[in-house]
């Protein structure tokens, strides 16, 4: 595809440049704006036909630093806000080195897409459907398996996401944590504050705790149908929360319904955690 000359200017950033997409680190950057200093941009940036950026947010902030008044570009036209943000997204995480955390929210952000694109359809996918189609559009090495455990990520305390992020503690790792109860974390929070190093800490911790009685980790069994159901059902009542007064001046929504929705939410957490039985629930 051509690329025509774009003033730099007339260009604005995604709206999740920054908050989802984070900067280059100064070394890479530096790197970057180096190499367009001496060859020229070699890579053309993509944009929509209203001048937002979808691919090349650094390439651009290179060429700002160098005093171009202009970029090469290709257009890119897509047929709906969802299609532009799932092309900004998947172009970072295919063609960029993310820290583990930023991926991680990536990857979230278009599962909350294609569950937006399904709102009302009577077919939807599974919650296991859904991830292998997330993995696919991504490409490369990515399985359904990879895009839960990304997701289960954004679950854990952020300390524990920072170490993660750092390279401290491998992902697989973290993810059993979540066996672990919540003073445990915070002691081992506390103990990392001295230096003591957390992977240390984790697997001592995972040693001592009994294996019967974790809850929340991942298996190679199917998809848990307690997970599944609070995985749709909370985003429902995210979705209802949001638009609450929209729903309610132009629809009958009988709020009686969505108390009873939460309440077998907190059932079914109770049951997945251990915290309760299902004779004790019902």
């Amino acid at each position: 595809m051509r690329s025509k000359k774009v003033r730099i200017e007339n260009l604005t950033h995604h709206q999740w440049q920054g908050s989802i997409i984070s900067d280059l680190q100064p070394k890479e950057f530096a790197s970057l704006k180096n190499d367009i200093e001496q060859r020229g941009l070699q890579t053309p940036i993509l944009v929509t036909r209203d001048f937002m950026v979808i691919d090349g947010h650094q390439r651009l902030r290179a060429c700002v630093e160098l005093k171009f008044d202009e970029i090469d570009a290709v257009y890119f036209e897509p047929t709906s806000e969802h299609e532009r943000d799932q092309a900004f997204l998947l172009n970072n995480i295919q063609r960029r080195q993310m820290g583990v955390v930023a991926r991680a929210r990536a990857i979230q952000k278009l599962v909350e897409i294609e569950r937006a694109k399904m709102f009302g359809c009577r077919s939807r996918p599974t919650a296991s459907q859904l991830r292998d189609r997330i993995a696919k559009s991504i490409g490369g090495s990515m399985s359904g398996r990879t895009v839960d455990r990304y997701i289960q990520l954004l679950r854990l305390p952020t300390w524990l996401q920072d170490c993660v992020d750092r390279g401290e503690v491998g992902l697989v790792l973290a993810l059993k944590c979540e066996r672990l109860d919540r003073a445990t974390l915070e002691s081992i929070e506390a103990k990392i504050l001295t230096g003591v190093h957390p992977k240390k800490l984790i697997k001592s911790a995972l040693d001592e705790k009994p294996t019967s009685h974790a809850v929340g980790v991942e298996t190679d069994t199917e998809v848990n149908p307690y997970d599944e159901f609070l995985d749709t059902a909370a985003w429902f009542l995210n979705w209802l929360d949001d638009d609450i007064d929209s729903i309610v001046g132009t629809a009958a929504v009988d709020l009686d319904i969505v108390a009873t929705l939460d309440r077998m939410i907190q059932t079914c957490t109770a049951v997945r955690d251990g915290e309760a039985t299902l004779c004790e629930s019902s």
